[in-house]
């Protein structure tokens, strides 16, 4: 029985180191990666329709890149929201009251935007230091959200509606009133 405790804790540790390095070391190649994949298919554009490509500066590839993150990660939420609505979760009414205001939580966020998703519905310049102390810490997207609700006020956090597992484990909440 310790032998089988000893082998999930190693198996939880490393996933937590596996983690950590994806977010660390991959993530960035990947942007990078993306960004050159985008050059060489907008290069061969202008074979197809004969008109010269327009020659975009970082700055231009880089707000590209992170225009096509926000459009992956805004078909994610949707697809998380609906895996959430078929799970039965929540009854109907009350999902009716909160589907405008649902946020998800999943570790493909940044931290910055889990910080921002978590402070939602509070005081901005009272959390500021909460948002300040806990982005220091260097946690993934989903402790970062964790760790500044429960940080707030009672009154300011916001409140778990339930979780989904697949296509990515997700948390989705509703902000406070």
């Amino acid at each position: 029985m310790l032998q089988i405790l000893l082998v999930v804790l190693w198996i939880l540790v490393g996933l937590g180191v596996s983690l950590w390095l994806l977010m660390r070391f991959v993530r960035p190649w990947w942007l990078a990666r993306n960004a050159e994949t985008m050059r060489s298919a907008g290069a061969r554009v202008p074979e197809t329709i004969a008109t010269p490509a327009p020659q975009l500066d970082a700055a231009q590839m880089q707000r590209a890149v992170e225009m096509q993150r926000s459009s992956r990660l805004s078909a994610l939420q949707e697809t998380i929201i609906d895996r959430f609505v078929q799970s039965g979760q929540l009854e109907a009414p009350e999902w009716e009251r909160v589907r405008d205001r649902v946020v998800v939580v999943h570790d493909l966020l940044s931290r910055e935007d889990a910080a921002d998703l978590a402070r939602m519905s509070a005081d901005r310049q009272a959390a500021e230091p909460v948002v300040a102390s806990v982005l220091a810490q260097s946690l993934s997207p989903l402790d970062t959200f964790e760790h500044i609700a429960t940080l707030l006020p009672e009154t300011q956090r916001p409140r778990l509606l339930g979780e989904v597992d697949h296509p990515l484990y997700s948390q989705l909440y509703v902000p406070a009133a």
